[in-house]
């Protein structure tokens, strides 16, 4: 919020529009990479900590523990032959891979198979890294590949990963 502030500041005083455009870009991009070293990025709410679901059922077929997931990321990859059955229903991910399904709610059961992807192999759904390439490449090697890719081109997660978040906590603690 200081850093806000600060900005507010300069753009009140009578600065030559080009010095404050220089002055907004950089500290923009530190911002950026300040955040991107805690595994943020700016405009990147899959990556912040906020987003980590408190609320938790458990999987109606596996029994294991099951996190909230937003309609934005059950909708961005099902197929659309499902899209009637999402309604105005709050959904859970099923994060065991040995589990067929991998969304439900009160009413509605998606499996694996309802899916537009395959979600077995992948490490990184945004930049589309397998399991065995992180096993193979190491998990060092993968996150900075990550956070490059991130820091060029942004990140997906709320809509191509199916837990609608970041895959680099994911990766950090498996690897």
């Amino acid at each position: 919020m200081a850093i806000i502030s600060i900005i507010g500041r300069l753009f009140r005083r009578s600065i030559d529009k080009t010095v404050k455009d220089i002055i907004y870009i950089k500290i923009i991009k530190t911002i950026q990479v300040v955040n991107l070293n805690k595994g943020e990025i700016m405009g990147c709410k899959c990556c912040s900590t906020s987003n980590i679901s408190k609320d938790t059922k458990v999987c109606p077929l596996c029994h294991s523990k099951s996190e909230k997931v937003g309609e934005k990321t059950v909708l961005s990859l099902l197929k659309e032959e499902n899209y009637d059955l999402v309604g105005n229903q709050e959904f859970y991910y099923c994060n065991n891979q040995d589990c067929d399904l991998i969304y439900f709610s009160e009413n509605t059961i998606f499996y694996k198979k309802d899916l537009k992807i395959t979600v077995d192999d992948k490490a990184c759904f945004c930049f589309d890294i397998s399991k065995e390439e992180v096993e193979k490449e190491g998990k060092d090697k993968v996150l900075d590949k990550i956070k490059a890719n991130m820091k060029s081109t942004g990140c997906s997660c709320d809509v191509k990963n199916p837990s609608g978040k970041c895959c680099m906590n994911q990766i950090e603690k498996d690897y």
